[in-house]
């Protein structure tokens, strides 16, 4: 029999009870917090300064979330013996009754938010930006025990986080799951970008004058644009690159030291020993460019990376 029937039948048999005896039966109903029925929830006198000083015993288990527990004059007294005290001492009277139900609250749309957006940058660690949620759709009443809670994902972000997404989520009071749903979110992932301040042609180089920062939604773009940590120093536009527009790293290359045909010197370390050599670049590169060189005497071809303009490291 659920806790509500119970109710109602004790509600019927004080309505219906023999004349004389209903006005001594007088149930009291309260919410508690907390897993577990305490001595003091017994209590059911006001608390002022005479009050007794009431040791924190745990009686039980308290009511689940829409559940009820009756106590009766019997038990009540039972329970406040024990610990030695008198059922008159804690306001009791013959045949009372005390209800007890659980405590709740309501998790509103901008608490839901809140824990969901911790919990997916707890999930996505390298999150490159601030991140921004919505929900498309109202989640409705989240009711749970009026307790500090836990919200947690269900599955691995998989697929990342995307302009609009479903994630699973379940909420936690106490180590136990007491709701579980999915919420259909909008998002934004916002960071400080650089944008083409004019037109840019290809093969020009690039300086920061000719650009600027914006706050913009990066899950929009396609592709890695370059932010305020990166140095536009030695760089030069691949491509037509339009006013306004954000400068991908695709977009960008570094700009050539050494083309093929130049004649450097090129350094090849084995231990302490050190030997310098002419060669001819057979690539172009910039500094730090793995790229292929000739020997003029030996014709031999090797690998080198570019240090400079004028000096490549042998491989």
């Amino acid at each position: 029999m659920n806790n509500r029937l119970q109710q109602l039948l004790l509600s019927l048999a004080l309505a219906f009870s023999m004349p004389g005896q209903a006005s001594e039966i007088m149930p009291n109903q309260r919410e508690i917090s907390g897993p577990n029925i305490l001595l003091e929830n017994l209590y059911l006198s006001p608390l002022t300064a005479s009050s007794p000083k009431i040791p924190k015993i745990t009686l039980g288990p308290s009511p689940g979330l829409n559940e009820t527990r009756n106590i009766a004059f019997e038990e009540a007294s039972t329970h406040i013996s024990n610990y030695g005290f008198t059922p008159e001492a804690f306001g009791w009277k013959k045949n009372q009754v005390l209800i007890l139900s659980r405590k709740t609250k309501i998790i509103d749309k901008t608490e839901l938010l809140d824990h969901l957006s911790i919990a997916l940058i707890e999930a996505t660690p390298n999150l490159d930006g601030d991140l921004e949620i919505e929900l498309i759709r109202d989640p409705g009443e989240i009711r749970i025990t009026d307790e500090p809670f836990e919200l947690r994902l269900v599955d691995s972000l998989f697929n990342g986080i995307k302009s609009r997404f479903i994630v699973p989520f379940e909420i936690l009071v106490s180590g136990e799951v007491v709701y579980k749903a999915s919420a259909a979110l909008q998002a934004k992932i916002v960071k400080e970008i650089w944008l083409s301040s004019r037109r840019l042609n290809r093969g020009e180089a690039l300086d920061e004058s000719s650009f600027y920062l914006a706050r913009k939604d990066i899950l929009l773009i396609n592709g890695s644009p370059l932010d305020a940590s990166d140095s536009m120093s030695g760089l030069e536009s691949r491509s037509t690159i339009l006013q306004d527009r954000p400068i991908l790293s695709r977009y960008t290359a570094r700009i050539p030291v050494v083309k093929r045909g130049d004649l450097v010197d090129a350094v090849l370390k084995k231990g302490i020993l050190s030997i310098t050599m002419k060669v001819y670049i057979m690539d172009q590169g910039a500094p730090g460019d793995t790229i292929r060189v000739r020997n003029p005497k030996s014709k031999k071809q090797l690998k080198g990376v570019v240090s400079d303009d004028s000096t490549i490291r042998i491989l």
